[in-house]
């Protein structure tokens, strides 16, 4: 088997695509897709706590990759219909999902996010007031100003949420999707785009959770989506067949942040150490990892009929250590993820080959459209 680099230009004239693919169904009460119904195409995103750059990283190795084969370049939201996320994939997920955005406009957002915000603290937690600052700013250049709606009510759009948790009044949480859409059969929470990035990352560990108002005025405290659900697979499949009952899914693909080997939280020794991030949240980072990994494997043995469309991505080479010289900087985790590259190129060659199948299907039935 022929291996790639992982960078903008790798080996493909070496490749072969076969452009035909199965598509497991929904669950054992789906029915049965027609031939005119495309299968559907579905991107979680963990919730990496301070992390995250990585699924940026790997999803636009996969993508150049299939606009380098296809000649048919598109932007990311162009290739799934349904997208989820979570903490920090939360906000991975509404850069690409509800602004639209292309790979590298999505990484250039990210590396912001990281270098005005979470290289820039000295407390314990990381500073609310610069994170609602520069995501302003990613909504004045990419968005319709700072207060730009989570609902996409005009133009092309790709369906999008973000799991978050409501307390309530006693202090109760309850789960709850903040979409770019409207559901069908659940009420719309109308709120802007920065409230939900800062929602869906309302860890108590790193930031102070955002409190939101309901259309009647009502306020409630939001947080990040939980242990349960920092992994989103599971929403993901729940909210797509309340979308698409009848569709079978083509590719499922899951990033997450990294494995938990690919963090030391082991406190610093001496002073002569760089500044880093703080021990609070370097532990609460491996916890998700641990946590996001467990929902993956979990996952797939509850949905073994999804098992040939179903794409796991998490990188397990490297280690980082909080030092924030090299905190989430794209050379550094560029490096760490060549050598995992090539050991999941089978699966992304399988992964690919689907999303050039599906694209081109796509394209040819809005030719026939038109």
């Amino acid at each position: 088997m022929a291996t790639r680099a992982f960078g903008p230009s790798s080996s493909f004239t070496t490749r072969t695509y076969n452009e035909g693919n199965t598509s497991p169904g929904l669950g054992s009460n789906t029915i049965a897709a027609t031939p005119k119904q495309p299968g559907l195409r579905l991107l979680a995103f963990d919730d990496g706590g301070a992390r995250g750059l990585t699924m940026l990283l790997l999803l636009r190795h996969i993508l150049r990759e299939v606009d380098h084969v296809s000649q048919q370049p598109g932007l990311p939201c162009e290739y799934f219909d349904l997208i989820a996320g979570s903490g920090t994939g939360g906000l991975i997920a509404l850069l690409l999902g509800r602004l639209r955005l292309s790979m590298d406009d999505a990484i250039e957002c990210y590396t912001r996010v990281v270098e005005r915000v979470f290289l820039r603290t000295k407390a314990a937690k990381f500073r609310d007031a610069p994170f609602e600052e520069v995501l302003k700013e990613i909504c004045n250049r990419f968005g319709n100003g700072s207060d730009t709606q989570m609902l996409a009510e005009r133009g092309p759009r790709c369906n999008t949420f973000v799991c978050v948790q409501k307390q309530d009044t006693s202090g109760l949480l309850h789960p709850q999707r903040l979409r770019t859409y409207a559901h069908p059969a659940e009420p719309s929470f109308r709120c802007t785009f920065v409230e939900a990035v800062r929602a869906t990352m309302g860890n108590p560990i790193f930031f102070d959770p955002p409190t939101l108002s309901d259309i009647n005025g009502t306020p409630s405290t939001y947080l990040n989506a939980g242990d349960a659900r920092c992994n989103p697979s599971f929403d993901l499949l729940d909210e797509a067949r309340s979308l698409f009952p009848s569709r079978q899914v083509t590719y499922f693909v899951s990033l997450g942040a990294g494995r938990a080997n690919t963090i030391d939280p082991s406190p610093p020794r001496g002073i002569m150490h760089q500044p880093r991030l703080p021990s609070t949240c370097m532990t609460a980072m491996l916890e998700l990892a641990v946590r996001c990994d467990a929902i993956s494997e979990a996952f797939i043995q509850e949905n073994s009929v999804l098992a040939s469309a179903y794409y796991r991505f998490t990188h397990d080479q490297g280690c980082v250590d909080g030092k924030m010289a090299q905190w989430e900087q794209v050379a550094v985790l560029k490096e760490f993820l060549k050598p995992y590259s090539l050991a999941v190129d089978k699966r992304a060659l399988e992964l690919e080959t689907k999303i050039i199948s599906a694209r081109k299907a796509e394209l040819s039935a809005r030719r026939r459209a038109w």
